[in-house]
């Protein structure tokens, strides 16, 4: 139950960096994704925000990660600062956070490897 428990933590905390790294477009649609591995989903961007406040927005859903390593979280932070408006890169931060989250908090094994492998096909 536990590691239910952490696998929808993950999915979660993706949805909320990716609702933090909008589209900057004039014009946004909501729709869920569903998640490969539970059916989970997660939420998309409703608003569009300017690239400095993506930036913060990124840097704030990153400090708010429990337990993860200063170096890993310096890494992620220093990406946000990269992202910027850039839609691919924010894609790209919101999978390594995800699987930062998953390597800390999920034992070797195929729990695990299911869970990475939800961090690199997400939206």
């Amino acid at each position: 139950m536990r590691r239910l428990c952490t696998c929808v933590l993950v999915v979660a905390l993706g949805g909320l960096l990716v609702a933090g790294c909008g589209a900057s477009s004039s014009s946004t649609t909501s729709a869920p994704a569903t998640a490969p591995s539970g059916g989970t989903s997660a939420v998309s961007p409703t608003t569009s925000l300017s690239p400095e406040a993506m930036v913060k927005s990124c840097k704030d859903n990153i400090q708010k990660i429990p337990r993860i390593p200063a170096a890993t979280k310096a890494k992620l932070l220093g990406n946000c600062e990269k992202a910027g408006g850039d839609v691919r890169a924010q894609r790209e931060v919101v999978h390594e956070a995800c699987e930062a989250i998953v390597l800390q908090k999920l034992p070797a094994g195929l729990l695990r490897e299911r869970a990475l492998v939800v961090c690199r096909s997400g939206p």
